[in-house]
């Protein structure tokens, strides 16, 4: 954890009762990055069924049936599987790295209940549902208290701004070749069917 952030966390002498009400500002923030996920992983399932398509040569929508974190490890996957341009693979691969390291913020976003730190450009993100399934693994460094009723993370919204910035321009890579990929399945589908072919024979 941070300097500032131990310091935002001391400022608290009850982290529930000390905390205030999220201003309208940050559910707006919140609600953008939610929502900016959500657009990323719509477009990484569009991709997956593409790249699937170039690959076999045949239509698909199996990405539709897939959690959260399967449809980041089958665009890996299928990432791995290009056999075109690098600078595809190494776009997509970076796009993983970005979804995959987001997923649990995304979660801690929508399922959990938000509050500000006073005097601190923070917040503090609460969570009284203890199931280990409800909290993600790594999400944030959580501070362990013996015989606590809930856990809670302090996020520094300037990292929540840097973040989303992030995660957008990389939906916005995944947009861009998504569509190109839907476009041209069938064309670039020859094309490496024909590869494979000349490697077989070469």
């Amino acid at each position: 954890m941070s300097e500032e952030l131990l310091q935002a966390r001391r400022s608290l002498g009850h982290v529930l009762n000390d905390s205030i009400n999220l201003e309208p500002q940050d559910y707006e923030l919140i609600g953008e990055f939610v929502q900016a996920y959500c657009v990323a992983d719509l477009e990484a399932r569009r991709g997956i069924n593409a790249l699937s398509h170039v690959h076999t040569g045949v239509p698909t929508d199996y990405a539709l049936k897939l959690n959260d974190k399967d449809a980041i490890d089958h665009l890996e996957r299928r990432a791995k599987e290009w056999e075109g341009q690098m600078e595809v693979k190494e776009g997509l691969l970076m796009v993983v790295d970005i979804l995959r390291g987001h997923r649990h913020l995304r979660h801690v976003f929508a399922h959990w209940a938000g509050r500000r730190v006073p005097k601190y450009d923070a917040l503090i993100f609460f969570s009284a549902n203890l199931g280990g399934h409800k909290i993600p693994e790594g999400a944030i460094k959580y501070e362990s208290v013996e015989g606590a009723n809930m856990q809670y993370g302090l996020v520094p919204l300037k990292s929540v701004r840097d973040e989303l910035e992030k995660l957008q321009g990389h939906t916005l890579y995944l947009i861009n070749i998504g569509r190109q990929l839907e476009e041209n399945a069938d064309r670039i589908a020859q094309d490496f069917a024909r590869s494979r072919g000349l490697k077989a024979r070469s």
